[in-house]
């Protein structure tokens, strides 16, 4: 995202306030932001790149999520449970064991779903 657009963003979560394009009122906003990225914000925020103000006012409430590669029996689980794409993997899926599928679904069990 380019710094002018930073800035516009971090206007109206700061004002709740914004302008329509070619309008001159303004309008009210109330919005709630859920914002995600693969980049690392703090060296973002020291090459310039990303504005400081604006990541303090994203990052309310941090979520780290580890990566599929690091999360190898979520993975697992994943690809035993996971949809059929074609009529080939249909087979397979429809062969994999049910102690393997009971395994994946005990591991999942307690937490929530978003």
């Amino acid at each position: 995202m380019s710094l002018k657009t930073q800035a516009k963003v971090l206007r109206v979560l700061q004002e709740q306030t914004m302008e329509a394009v070619g309008g001159t009122a303004h309008i009210k906003v109330d919005a709630r932001v859920l914002a995600a990225t693969n980049k690392d914000l703090q060296a973002e925020i020291r090459a310039g790149r990303f504005r400081e103000d604006l990541y303090f006012r994203l990052n309310v409430i941090p979520i780290f999520v580890p990566q599929l590669r690091d999360r190898r029996r979520t993975s697992r689980c994943w690809r035993i449970t996971s949809w059929p794409s074609s009529r080939a993997n249909t087979a397979a899926a429809s062969r994999a064991s049910s102690p393997a599928r009971a395994r994946c679904s005990s591991t999942t069990r307690g937490r929530q779903r978003p």
